[in-house]
């Protein structure tokens, strides 16, 4: 049995969306489910919530569209070095010589470096810059592990991540949501992320890819319209 914080279970999670799945895939989500319970026992996100089930959130969205082990895999395990104690190297070794370094490739990509407190605005920004920067060098590169296809599912898993957490209230200031919604919308970093990085789609998840992103877009300019009507902005 895996212990899930706060009354999300996880036996219960596993058996709703793995119904039929391959065993060895089953197996590597529940590890995954594991580690990240485990690493992020206690924490809590901006609304109060357990952080891990936003992560799980995630997850179940990947499988609305389409089954992708590996898809799954980074949106379980994203937040664990950011905010979990786990090495990178020791999470490659939990999930062994094929699919450990895959996995902790995609994780590493979507982990923001450790920084302290930004003294402007402007060095916040390029923080940020330089974050999404990293994205779409990490989804560019080939993996022989993968044939030397790339991992496209590494800004799959960051769109969504920013879908969740714009369908859900940002629980955090007002400037902080108006900074993260202003980044998502075109001129945006987010924005030239997710635009520079449709090439590394394959053909037949581009349209599911796009309707993740273009409801991205529908929900920051609709949130971005109520603040400017409230006069928040």
């Amino acid at each position: 049995m895996i212990h899930v914080p706060l009354g999300v279970n996880a036996d219960r999670y596993m058996e709703r969306h793995l119904h039929g799945t391959n065993w060895l895939f089953l197996g590597l989500e529940h590890l995954a489910v594991h580690i990240t319970t485990s690493q992020l026992k206690g924490k809590v996100d901006r609304s109060g919530h357990p952080q891990v089930e936003h992560l799980l959130a995630v997850s179940d969205m990947s499988k609305e569209f389409f089954y992708n082990f590996l898809l799954v895999l980074i949106c379980v395990l994203h937040d664990v070095f950011e905010d979990g104690k786990i090495k990178a190297r020791e999470l490659s070794r939990s999930f062994g010589p094929i699919f450990g370094p895959l996995v902790t490739f995609g994780v590493k990509a979507l982990t923001k470096e450790e920084h302290g407190k930004f003294n402007s605005d402007e060095e916040r920004d390029l923080y940020l810059r330089h974050y999404f920067d990293q994205i779409i060098e990490a989804a560019s590169k080939r993996h022989f592990l993968l044939f030397f296809r790339q991992m496209w599912q590494i800004p799959f898993a960051k769109l969504l991540d920013r879908l969740h957490n714009l369908r859900r209230p940002h629980g955090g200031s007002e400037k902080a949501e108006l900074r993260m919604l202003r980044e998502t919308i075109e001129g945006g970093d987010f924005y030239r992320m997710a635009i520079e990085c449709r090439m590394f789609i394959p053909k037949c998840l581009l349209a599911k890819y796009n309707e993740i992103f273009d409801e991205i877009l529908y929900r920051a300019h609709l949130r971005l319209a109520e603040l400017t009507a409230a006069g928040k902005c």
